[in-house]
């Protein structure tokens, strides 16, 4: 018979106290993770049910693709000695793969495949033969939609002429620089709150949808997550492979998009300009100058580069404001279209930075797609009314972590050169490559005011080294007084220093019976 009816209810047993000191793991991303099978599986049926030939190419590709993001599931969990990240970023990995087969079934459905990815398609079909065979000769130019059409054909060259491969390949890619963002947070900003900033960036309905096809987007949101991690990587004192990996991310978006490599720099000089040194000397001033030149210098070629990619002569507000009016011409030809509130004057900036962050609202939309994308907006700007501390800890954040300052520019830079853009379609997918660096603000440290120090502790933490662990257990400071103290008060000499003193002081080691032979005595 069991005598666990017996036992004391206010006492829990040995394994229940051991099962309570387990460490909590959330249990949401099985449930993602299974869903995600069950897509997979209806995804099969249904092309061995059509005969679709572009479906069933892709059918490996996703188990491919999911066991190479098993490993670097395992290399961020042991990284972060944390083992729920693997299932949290295979979760991850399953709703982008959901959010590549919901893109699919909504161009091909609602759209009559009538989109950018379907050029890309024809081209890379075009190439693929001549780069298996190691023959570029066809290829126009590497740059701008030349470069997009030849890397759809590289990978149609190693995956087959499948459009649904080649949208898995591209969505994965994003989901890469997606990947490399949060990483870059948490080691930018280790205070800041990197659970809540991984469920936005790998979950968040915009970064899960469009850049989930053969576009330019889930290149450029690569490349963004590249260049973001190598900055973060500078900044926590990984100089040299930083530098190569922000310089590779750099070059990448250069390829293809200019001017958004161009915003990035305009974050990192900012982050340079603003941010504080950890520790501060000729030295690092040194450096700071060399880091200053090499930005202007990349600055130029990045500003030339740009303005031949619009075909004007150089970058002036003149040939700024003739590249914003035609691309507000040319986003007014196309459906969705809205009157922009471009960055003219100061006083429509505000009016832009919600314009090109948070619009369509919901009574200004006129389709499904538009709905999700204003449902979303909502969603975002009330974060940031929830999160009001944290966006006030926005100044100290940007001298403090200087990544927060790199966020900052980035932002700016992109609210202006995208706020004459009057296509609501066309803003959400340009918004969602910076997405990743807004969504920063929200997720920083809460900001809580601090009591004043003193003069002494003031200057105690100024003279101390920030990197020596015994820090605290310095000496008091040289700038305290001490009174004078007199080292021999309490052992100076009696009142009668001479007495004379009658006693023998070997008297303990004579005969009992001998006679006392001192004088006077005996």
């Amino acid at each position: 018979m069991s005598t666990d009816r017996w036992a004391d209810r206010d006492v829990l047993p040995l394994a229940n106290a051991e099962r309570l000191a387990w460490p909590k793991v959330r249990t949401w991303p099985r449930y993602v993770i299974g869903l995600g099978a069950v897509a997979y599986v209806a995804m099969i049926v249904i092309g061995v049910g059509t005969g679709s030939f572009e479906t069933l190419m892709a059918v490996p590709l996703i188990p491919a693709l999911g066991y190479a993001t098993y490993w670097i599931a395992r290399s961020v969990a042991l990284s972060e000695h944390d083992h729920s990240m693997i299932e949290f970023i295979l979760a991850a990995f399953a709703a982008k793969m959901m959010g590549t087969l919901l893109r699919a079934l909504v161009v091909s459905q609602l759209y009559n495949n009538q989109s950018d990815a379907y050029d890309f398609h024809l081209w890379g079909q075009y190439y693929a033969p001549y780069f298996r065979r190691l023959d570029f000769s066809q290829v126009p130019s590497f740059s701008g939609t030349d470069f997009m059409r030849a890397l759809s054909g590289m990978v149609y060259a190693v995956t087959g002429s499948s459009k649904f491969s080649g949208g898995i390949v591209f969505s994965f890619l994003s989901f890469l620089g997606l990947l490399l963002c949060w990483r870059a947070f948490r080691r930018a900003i280790p205070d800041g709150d990197g659970y809540r900033y991984g469920l936005l960036v790998l979950f968040l309905p915009s970064l899960l949808y469009w850049p989930s096809s053969m576009g330019k987007e889930g290149f450029c949101l690569f490349g963004i997550g590249v260049a973001s991690y190598g900055f973060a990587r500078i900044l926590t004192r990984r100089i040299f492979s930083g530098l190569a990996l922000f310089a590779l991310g750099v070059f990448l978006l250069s390829l293809l998009r200019p001017h958004i490599a161009l915003t990035l720099f305009s974050g990192a000089a900012l982050a340079a300009a603003v941010g504080k040194s950890r520790s501060p000397g000729a030295k690092t001033s040194l450096v700071r100058m060399v880091v200053f030149g090499a930005l202007m210098v990349t600055w130029t070629m990045l500003a030339s580069s740009t303005s031949s990619f619009f075909g004007v002569p150089s970058l002036n507000q003149e040939s700024m404001n003739q590249i914003l009016g035609e691309a507000e011409g040319r986003t007014d030809e196309a459906g969705s279209k809205f009157e922009p509130a471009s960055m003219s004057h100061p006083a429509t900036v505000p009016l832009a930075a919600v314009t090109v962050l948070f619009r369509p609202f919901p009574i200004e939309v006129h389709s499904p797609v538009a709905a999700a994308s204003a449902l979303e907006g909502v969603f975002l700007f009330g974060l940031c009314c929830v999160s009001w501390r944290r966006l006030r800890s926005i100044p100290r954040c940007m001298r403090e972590s200087p990544y927060t300052a790199y966020c900052i520019g980035a932002l700016v830079a992109f609210v202006y050169a995208f706020s004459a853009f009057s296509n609501f379609g066309i803003l959400a997918r340009q918004r969602s490559q910076f997405l990743p660096l807004f969504l920063v603000l929200v997720c920083l440290p809460v900001w809580t005011r601090t009591d004043a120090l003193s003069t002494e502790e003031a200057l105690s933490a100024r003279d101390a080294d920030p990197d020596d662990p015994y820090a605290e257990m310095v000496a008091p400071p040289v700038y305290q007084e001490i009174p004078p103290v007199d080292p021999y008060e309490h052992v100076g000499p009696g009142p009668e220093p001479y007495v004379v003193v009658d006693e023998d002081p070997y008297a303990r080691f004579a005969d009992p019976g001998a006679p006392d032979t001192r004088r006077g005595r005996g």
